[in-house]
């Protein structure tokens, strides 16, 4: 999925509405792809969501391995 809207429900779930226009509450854990090098993660790689965040700038973070990071960085995969 290359274009994705998403919107935050609760630590373990979030709204998205894909490529095809479809609206779907996708639940964690979920797999995402990295859009470009993150930390020690190469792009491309796949990763597991384990919580999702949401900070008072109403910025998305997923929590990766135990550590935050921006959604923006990633796309999420097979859905």
């Amino acid at each position: 999925m290359d274009k994705q809207s998403i919107q935050y429900l609760d630590p373990f779930s979030m709204l998205i509405i894909g490529e095809n226009g479809k609206l779907m509450r996708l639940h964690c854990p979920f797999k995402v792809r990295c859009r470009e090098p993150v930390t020690i993660y190469p792009a491309q790689t796949i990763l597991q969501v384990e919580k999702v965040n949401l900070l008072p700038e109403d910025q998305i973070y997923y929590s990766i391995y135990g550590k935050p990071f921006l959604s923006s960085l990633f796309e999420i995969v097979d859905v």
